[in-house]
């Protein structure tokens, strides 16, 4: 059952990946990275296909292999993510989770910064 629900949710976050690749509305990365994550979880074989495609060496096998992304991946992504957290931030009402979200944002700039190489596109 939960291998079922790896590979489900895997294939879901692969197909909204993919349209993200086309509408950059949709956060490709991080989106791929949930399959990735998905797949090795639930079937080898999954996985095994998904490495082999070139949606994931095209997307993702930089990031994976060097902990680089190119400028405008990286921009966007973070602030895809700040607005869509900002949002939240916006929309509760509640100081604690605020601070919560508040902190959130500057771990991903610090990740971003401090451990992702950039590289130009």
């Amino acid at each position: 059952m939960k291998r079922a629900l790896y590979l489900f949710v895997g294939t879901i976050s692969l197909v909204l990946g993919v349209i993200g690749i086309v509408l950059p509305i949709l956060p490709t990365v991080p989106l791929l990275l949930l399959t990735s994550l998905c797949y090795v979880r639930g079937s080898s074989k999954f996985h095994n296909w998904f490495i082999s495609t070139s949606i994931y060496k095209n997307h993702l096998e930089p990031f994976i292999t060097y902990r680089t992304m190119n400028i405008k991946k990286e921009i966007f992504l973070l602030v895809w993510v700040s607005v869509m957290l900002c949002m939240a931030m916006w929309k509760v009402d509640n100081l604690a989770m605020s601070i919560v979200l508040t902190i959130l944002i500057l771990c991903k700039y610090y990740y971003f910064v401090m451990c992702v190489k950039t590289v130009g596109d």
